[in-house]
């Protein structure tokens, strides 16, 4: 999931930038309900940000982010990082697809990206969706594996 997540990520910073003037530095903002550390989908997601970071030096690539974010509330910290004059702003989850795509068409600059679906948007809107069918055919056969009644659930 991580290298998925990467190769998302380049794409976004390679592609996004045709809808910008071209800058030195790419400001990337993550949006999650969660926190960045919480062993799953939202830190996978900030570690790739992070290794982006890393190979390119944080003098190309900014990056900030907001966590424990409710669909609700998050509206008023993707605006502020489009004010802030972010490139990129990913709502990390499908729950924010309302708000990215709203705010896609509000501001046209800016370049947004949500996750778990394929549907196709704004020229602005990117979406991402993991390939997790792999992880669900081996944890069903560890499952298998350690079950003693020979009933498992996954």
């Amino acid at each position: 999931m991580k290298r998925t997540l990467l190769v998302v990520l380049a794409l976004l910073v390679v592609f996004g930038s045709a809808f910008a003037a071209p800058k030195s530095k790419v400001k990337i903002a993550l949006i999650v309900e969660s926190t960045v550390d919480d062993k799953g989908w939202c830190q996978a997601m900030h570690d790739a940000i992070l290794a982006v970071q890393k190979k390119y030096g944080a003098s190309l690539v900014e990056y900030n982010y907001s966590e424990k974010m409710k669909p609700v509330d998050a509206g008023s910290a993707a605006r502020q990082y489009v004010a802030k004059g972010f490139d990129i702003v990913i709502g990390h989850g499908a729950q924010y697809k309302n708000l990215i795509l709203e705010m896609a068409e509000e501001y046209p600059k800016t370049t947004f990206a949500f996750g778990t679906s394929g549907e196709i948007g704004p020229k602005n809107v990117f979406t991402y969706m993991p390939e997790s069918e792999e992880t669900g055919y081996i944890n069903g056969v560890i499952a298998g594996l350690v079950t003693k009644a020979n009933i498992t659930w996954v």
